[in-house]
């Protein structure tokens, strides 16, 4: 079979297309495809575990409780850095309002992700440093906390549970 000119000149424009598609967008072409997109999904996972981290401290130190349980669970569970334990949102809501109102009257905490785990799909681990400021909580004025956190049915991070261990 022979090919024309111009068939030829076609292909190898066809060739080079490809080519450079491969070179300037690997994630679409090539084997490594999946471990980008993987990894891309990893980072934009990660973001949004900070984004939803900076929230809470946020809601925290406003003890603003309708802006903090938008970012639980529905079953969400924490052992607080004052030793008390809450299961299930309303639970952990009316410890709190509790927890403001008395120990952490005053008080303003400053949270720093240092480290997220993806555990399973939808499922990740965030270990948080924290520091309070202001009130009378001096025997647990720094410490770290584990965050558990869940995807819900629309893909947005969720508090599942909260563990707190104050430095000693």
């Amino acid at each position: 079979m022979t090919f024309k000119r111009t068939e030829l000149a076609r292909l190898r424009a066809a060739s080079l297309a490809d080519k450079l598609k491969r070179e300037r967008v690997p994630e679409r072409y090539g084997r490594n495809a999946a471990a980008i997109g993987q990894q891309r999904q990893k980072e934009k996972d990660e973001a949004a575990i900070r984004e939803l981290v900076a929230e809470r401290e946020t809601a925290w130190n406003a003890g603003d409780t309708v802006a903090y349980a938008q970012l639980l669970t529905e079953d969400a569970d924490i052992l607080s850095a004052s030793g008390k334990a809450a299961h299930g949102r309303e639970a952990v809501l009316k410890l709190f309002t509790e927890q403001h109102a008395k120990i952490f009257a005053g008080v303003r905490t400053n949270t720093t992700v240092t480290h997220v785990r993806m555990i399973a799909p939808g499922v990740a681990l965030a270990d948080v440093d924290y520091a309070l400021e202001g009130g009378k909580v001096d025997a647990i004025r720094k410490g770290v906390m584990a965050f558990v956190l869940k995807k819900d049915p629309l893909g947005r991070w969720k508090i599942s549970a909260i563990r707190s261990a104050p430095a000693r």
